[in-house]
């Protein structure tokens, strides 16, 4: 339908010139039935420039991403949930303890710098191990030290210190 330029009601099809499509049927069906098309959302204008969403043909849609790579790839910031901040990204890596395990003294604190692409200051770390720590070992802090790099403490609270085994996984997410 199209709205006459003095039409207007109270419902969210009603104001004055709008165009609108919907059901009050059964299911309302957009699609493209083209292999490998996409379906185009743009508001604001006709350059592709204003394009706003896109679903690509495997269902992924890309948000201010013209070529998401997941199920929901959003180009820029995002809120998530009605009490949510805005963030910016959430990236997620891991880190394997290679070469001999890693020496924890009593009451000590050592130190692991991990890489992680993307990872920027100022944003908040969680480090999960996959697998149980020895007794009395802890993950005491994690930070971004530098751009792209976390940098991890682990403390021993056992009388004898402790180590952590090689081969031992931690995963790593940082969101800014």
């Amino acid at each position: 339908g199209i709205n006459s330029s003095s039409f207007s009601t109270g419902v969210i099809t009603g104001g004055a010139n709008n165009a609108y499509l919907y059901s009050t049927g059964n299911d309302f069906v957009i699609g493209n039935g083209a292999n490998g098309k996409n379906l185009i959302f743009f508001a604001g204008g006709t350059a592709t420039t204003n394009e706003a969403m896109r679903i690509n043909s495997s269902g992924q849609v890309g948000i201010a991403n013209t070529n998401p790579t997941a199920k929901l790839d959003v180009g820029g910031n995002f809120k998530l949930g009605s009490s949510g901040t805005v963030l910016n990204n959430v990236i997620k890596g891991s880190y394997t303890v290679t070469g001999g395990a890693i020496n924890v003294g009593v009451g000590g604190t050592t130190l692991v710098s991990v890489a992680i692409t993307g990872a920027p200051l100022h944003a908040s770390v969680t480090v999960s191990p996959e697998s149980a720590l020895q007794g009395g070992t802890i993950i005491a802090y994690a930070y971004v030290s530098s751009a792209g790099t976390v940098t991890i403490a682990f403390s021993s609270v056992a009388l004898l210190g402790n180590t952590i085994a090689n081969g031992t996984v931690f995963d790593i997410t940082v969101i800014q």
